[in-house]
């Protein structure tokens, strides 16, 4: 696919990079990102996955604790039970979390 993905890699750099595309040209740009999502979708798939999940592997990449996200979500007994899969994570925690992952790089 090395071969193929540049044969479509370079004319879509080219046509996203062109500041009035005509017509055709954003026709041209929507098949080939219709191709390369395809192409991702059959080869590099996401799995979908749970809040719980998508929390315990941002904690282990941060290389946080269960502590660490006590401000969040509010006590260290209240990161247990989400963790457990006993308490949902609320909007406001969820959003918490967002920040003090970004900011923690």
């Amino acid at each position: 696919m090395t071969k193929n993905w540049k044969c479509i890699q370079t004319p879509l750099f080219q046509l996203t990079a062109l500041e009035d595309p005509s017509s055709s040209e954003v026709e041209a740009i929507e098949l080939l990102t219709l191709l390369v999502e395809r192409y991702e979708q059959a080869h590099y798939a996401i799995p979908e996955a749970d809040a719980v999940s998508v929390v315990r592997f941002l904690i282990e990449q941060q290389g946080l604790t269960q502590r660490d996200l006590t401000l969040e979500f509010g006590s260290e007994s209240a990161v247990s039970m989400f963790l457990a899969g006993q308490r949902k994570l609320t909007t406001r925690a969820g959003s918490q979390i967002k920040f003090t992952i970004q900011t923690s790089c």
